[in-house]
């Protein structure tokens, strides 16, 4: 994530990237990942939908569209995200959709589509983190939209959407 949003901001046109308090460049990535733009171009990075979990040192609550719950419904939901990816795709290894809900049996009730296609479900199991195939993934503005089928008792609650773009 390090790497995606810096990347991100450096795209926007910033001069430069001042950093505060980066302890474990293990958890963050290295300084140097992004310390040169020509490399970190060439690096795997993940781009991720904003959660409301991030707050500010005065206490101020940074609101993002994730979480989202989807409750027992009569009827399927739909429910369409926005993700800049500010990155050229061609050339990459691989683009995947990764995300993470809280819920019973997410795989089965859960469909992705990108940009109105259908994204195929790579690991089909009840993992922690659902991948898809990203490859409708595109330079720019993506609308991904998630459809969770009605029928089932408990909601389901979506807290992250990634998109892996993996270079080597």
């Amino acid at each position: 994530m390090f790497r995606g949003a810096s990347h991100r901001v450096l795209e926007q046109g910033v001069s430069g990237l001042y950093f505060f308090n980066l302890f474990i460049p293990s958890e963050y990535g290295t300084i140097t990942d992004v310390a040169d733009r020509a490399r970190l171009k060439t690096l795997t990075k993940t781009y991720v939908i904003d959660t409301s979990s991030a707050w500010g040192q005065n206490g101020t609550v940074y609101t993002g569209p994730l979480p989202l719950n989807f409750p027992p419904a009569a009827e399927d939901t739909s429910i369409e995200l926005r993700l800049e990816i500010p990155e050229d795709l061609r050339g990459a290894k691989s683009v995947r959709l990764a995300v993470q809900w809280r819920g019973k049996n997410a795989a089965g009730r859960s469909h992705w589509s990108v940009h109105g296609n259908e994204a195929k479900l790579l690991n089909p199991t009840e993992n922690a983190v659902l991948e898809y195939d990203g490859s409708a993934v595109k330079p720019g503005l993506n609308r991904l939209r998630v459809t969770v089928t009605s029928g089932f008792p408990v909601p389901l609650v979506l807290d992250t959407v990634r998109v892996i773009v993996t270079r080597v």
